[in-house]
Formats: structure tokens, sequence, C-alpha cells
């Protein structure tokens, strides 16, 4: 169904605090012992005419399916935005407590029960602070990501792969109050592709680089700006310093805070450059005023997995690595006397104007993420793509078919710490891609 034009763009935006309590199960099966930063939900909400939607994103490792139901729910039962026009965006900051079972370790209930009262409460927040409002987008570049799949004769291994498929860009969506009533603007969506692993587990809780970014920004603005990470198609992409033996490390505190320093001030000067000061004479910066409507669509891929063990093939594990998924899986087994085939990845399509947002449930590749705004970004009337992952629940790593014949962690053994029964079938990205042109038909 194709959207009509409403014109007259109205925009808001507001945060909400979700910092949790020190002693929590971090990622990496570790227990928080200190708060490095806080953590934010931010919330963005649009209006055209009668129609609305709202994206939300929050500094967390991920989001389950329930999760996202009950925030949408408390959304629509607030705003009367539907659900399928509810975009829930989890950062993917591995210095977060899990919020899903992990490496034999639960989720702390409360805390996430907390959670997703105060996401709804920023998407309520910001459906109350609509104004007139204007949206340009732009791009500029970082360099701390790269490839972290590289093919040694032992099989791929998770080190840099400089050659590999990365992408470098940043993408900024400014949003400005019209007239505006300072000079800073409303907010600041940014993408980026790259996983928020500077600190791969850790005792510390924090919001890595997106927060670090954010930050930045934010303070750069004075104040009068909330800026709201988009994360990429980063599955196969993180953060590129590497120890002596040109092994992947950790950052220091120090280096992370840089990080965000240049990712924050490179966020700004896009954002500058779309305001009417472009990088170069002549240069075309697209804009939106609302004029052409939104919309919003989505739509369950259901995805197999690539086998299903057998108890005695469950049985028949050994490695201490995968004690905890064996436990999961016997006791699954017991209770249903099955266990699933696969299971569902949500694909939400937005239009905002010239704009399409894809987002995808689950950690896709870099690769998939090319594939999908090389189909969409020719269509008429549409002047950029962004393919976003880690969105409105978490279906774990969602591995092109190349990768699935190399192996590696992602494809071979990633499924053991997220307990699944195994990783997904070769038709995966496909089946998305797929799902995502469907969609998008709908909405252009």
């Amino acid at each position: 169904m194709r959207e009509r034009d409403h014109g007259g763009l109205l925009a808001g935006t507001a945060s909400a605090d979700v910092t949790p309590p020190v002693g929590l199960w971090n990622v990496g099966a570790r227990r928080s012992e200190r708060i490095r930063d806080d953590l934010r939900a931010t919330a963005f909400v649009l209006q055209v005419g009668s129609e609305r939607l709202a994206i939300v994103s929050v500094e967390v490792i991920q989001l389950i399916r329930e999760s996202v139901a009950a925030i949408r729910e408390r959304v629509a039962a607030e705003t009367g935005i539907p659900a399928e026009r509810t975009l829930v965006l989890y950062a993917h900051t591995h210095s977060s407590p899990i919020t899903r079972p992990s490496r034999g370790k639960m989720p702390d209930d409360d805390y996430v029960r907390v959670l997703e009262k105060a996401t709804a409460g920023a998407v309520m927040m910001a459906a109350q602070r609509l104004v007139p409002a204007r949206i340009a987008f732009g791009e500029g570049h970082i360099g701390f990501n790269v490839n972290r799949r590289r093919m040694t004769p032992g099989g791929v291994q998770m080190l840099p792969n400089p050659d590999g498929p990365v992408d470098r860009r940043v993408r900024v969506l400014r949003v400005d109050a019209v007239p505006a009533g300072v000079d800073a603007p409303l907010a600041v969506l940014f993408s980026v592709c790259c996983h928020p692993t500077s600190f791969p587990t850790s005792t510390a809780t924090g919001a890595d680089y997106p927060g670090a970014a954010r930050r930045v920004i934010e303070h750069i603005y004075r104040g009068e700006t909330k800026a709201l990470f988009l994360p990429g198609t980063f599955g196969n992409v993180r953060p590129a310093p590497v120890d002596a033996q040109g092994r992947f490390r950790s950052v220091t505190d120090v280096e992370l805070d840089r990080i965000g320093r240049a990712l924050g001030a490179e966020v700004v000067h896009v954002a500058e450059e779309v305001s009417g000061i472009p990088r170069e004479p002549g240069t075309v910066t697209p804009t939106w005023d609302g004029t052409g409507g939104l919309g919003a669509v989505h739509h369950d891929v259901p995805l197999r997995y690539r086998s299903v063990p057998s108890r005695e093939e469950i049985l028949a594990s050994t490695s201490p690595f995968e004690q905890p998924w064996k436990e999961q899986m016997l006791s699954q087994l017991a209770r249903d006397g099955r266990l699933p085939d696969g299971e569902p990845c949500e694909v939400q399509v937005m239009r905002l104007g010239p704009f399409l947002v894809v987002a995808i449930g689950g950690e896709p590749f870099v690769e998939t993420g090319r594939a999908i705004e090389a189909r969409l970004v020719a269509t008429p009337g549409i002047a950029a793509v962004l393919v976003l992952g880690y969105a409105n629940g978490s279906a774990g790593y969602l591995c092109t078919a190349q990768a699935n014949a190399e192996g590696g962690y992602e494809s071979a053994q990633a499924y053991f710490n997220s307990q699944r029964p195994g990783p997904y079938a070769d038709d995966t990205e496909a089946a998305i891609v797929a799902a995502v042109g469907t969609l998008a038909q709908r909405l252009v």
C-alpha cells in the first residue's frame, strides 16, 4: 500500500537512563564490578498528518523478542503508535548485562522489566515533544573498524582481515526544529558498521564506542541535542586494535575515549555540513520536510537451522565450552520432546520520505547490508538506504552462505553461547534479502 502525501513533518526526541545496578551478569559470564558510564535508551518519534512511527535505540547487548513485544505494547497503549511502526534497536555493547540466557548464566528479570518500561517511557516522552521539523542526510568516514574473519591454514580465525569486506561510512540523519529556536539540531541519528566489542568481556558496565560518541555529540551541542545510535550490519566487523602478536585486544579506557571523540567529531562534522555548509561546491544534500509521507511494514522470516542435534549427539559433547549449551538442549528435549528446527527473524522497513530504513532482527554480515542497499538505492524517489541489524529481537548470527562454507566462530560456534540448537541454513541471507525487497515494494 502506498502512503499518501500528508506533508508537514513533526519530530520529538527523549532519553531514559537504563543503567543497571552493579553485580549483574555481564556478557562473557562475568559479574559487573563497576559502572564505567551510564547506559541510555534514546527515542525518536515522527509524525506526518495522522501517521506516526517511533525509533528507539538502547545501549545494551540485545533485546529478545518478548521484550520488544512488551515495549511495543506499552508504546501502543500510551501513544497509539502501532507495533509495526515502532523500531526497537539495541546497540549491542558487550559491556552490558545479558538479557537472555548465555553461557549458563541467567539474566536479572527485575532489571529486564525495568529496562522494558524505561525504553517504552522514552518513546512516550518523545511522542509528547513533537515540533515542526526537517531532516537532512549526509555521510562521513571512520577508520577504526576491520573485518574479523581471516582465512588461515587452520580455517577461519577471528583475526584482523584488512582485505575482507568492511563499511567505513558514518551515515548521519540531522533533525532540526523548524524554525530553529537554537543553533543545534533537535536530534542526530548516526549509523556505524562496527561491533561494540572494544571490551569483548568486561566487569565494568558501559556503552562502548556508541555511548562514548553519543556523549561527545551531545556535549558539543550543549545538551540541546539527543544523539541516537543506529547499529549497522556488523556481524563480521569489529574494532581494529591488536596486541603484539597481531590478535585482537581490548582497548583501554583512554583509547575508548579517543575513539568516542573521533567518531563524535565526525558525526558533528557531517551534521554541520548538511545544515548548509557542504563539503564540496555544488553538493546536493538530501532533505525531507514530510512531503511523501512516512510508513512502516514488517514481517517474520522463518529461518531454518542447518542441522538439529539428536540426543545422542548432545550427550557426546565433552567440551567445557559447550557444557551450558548441552544442559540447555537436554532440558529442552525433556520438556518439549524435540528441539525446534528454526526460529523467526523479524525484518522491518520504514520509509521517511526519500529515506528507507531497513532493520533486521539479528547479526547480519556487512555483505548482506551492502546487497540490500544496492538493491534498493536505485528505487525512484529514494535518496538513501540505511540497513541496520540488531533490531526487534535477537535471532543470532545471520551468516552468508560463503561464511557457512568457510566455518569460523559466527557460523560454527556462536550458537553455543546463544544456546540455539545450531547455526542457520545456507539460504538465510537470500531469504532475508528477498523479504526486504517485498516489504520495500509496499512502501515505494
